[in-house]
């Protein structure tokens, strides 16, 4: 489980669990090593020295509510923790486990990338880190898995061992990306949209 392991104030079980992801973070975000050693913490910190004003237009621009949607990433969280125990006590069972992927898609790249990433990408101070983080997860390629997941243009790979997916950069559909997504990548993009949302949402919901 990763979001409920956090406290609000203490950011230091999702920094360590970005850690692993360290040189990712500051080859492909351009993170410096601090940055990518203390992903939540320093989100949490960039997102607290916003103006008052910044925070509050986030709060009253989102008309579903922020504490609705920290409701909804807790229930997520506890879902996929409750379908991994029990494939743990009770074995491995293949319909469970797409679901949980099927859920996880929607839930990360999908309902994040839209209730998020987007807008606190144009809000984010320039050059930093949850800026990048948001231009990095509504960017191609993350950006293409939403779009294909939306519009329902992805399978797993024959193996199992990933998801591929395919997308068009331009709204007249004459440019076809076709990609796929092995495990430790889709591991990293989730684990990133995750984190960089619930230090957000978190910080912004107790600053506005």
């Amino acid at each position: 489980m990763i979001l409920l392991c956090a406290m609000p104030q203490s950011w230091t079980k999702l920094d360590k669990i970005m850690q692993q992801f360290s040189p990712r973070l500051r080859d492909d975000l351009g993170l410096d090593s601090s940055a990518s050693n203390c992903l939540a913490s320093t989100i949490a910190s960039e997102v607290h020295l916003l103006p008052r004003h910044v925070l509050e237009k986030i709060r009253d621009e989102d008309l579903i509510g922020l504490q609705r949607r920290l409701d909804e990433l807790v229930a997520f969280e506890l879902f996929m923790d409750f379908a991994s125990q029990v494939q743990a006590t009770s074995g491995h069972f293949a319909p469970l486990n797409r679901a949980q992927v099927t859920c996880q898609l929607y839930t990360v790249f999908v309902y994040l990338g839209d209730a998020c990433f987007l807008r606190l990408r144009t809000l984010a101070g320039t050059g930093s880190v949850l800026k990048k983080c948001c231009k990095y997860l509504t960017d191609y390629p993350v950006r293409g898995l939403r779009n294909a997941v939306a519009h329902s243009n992805w399978r797993y790979t024959d193996d199992f061992k990933g998801i591929h997916f395919h997308y068009f950069e331009d709204e007249q559909k004459t440019k076809r990306t076709d990609y796929t997504v092995g495990q430790l990548e889709l591991d990293f993009w989730d684990k990133l949209a995750r984190v960089t949302a619930y230090a957000a949402i978190q910080t912004i919901y107790e600053g506005a």
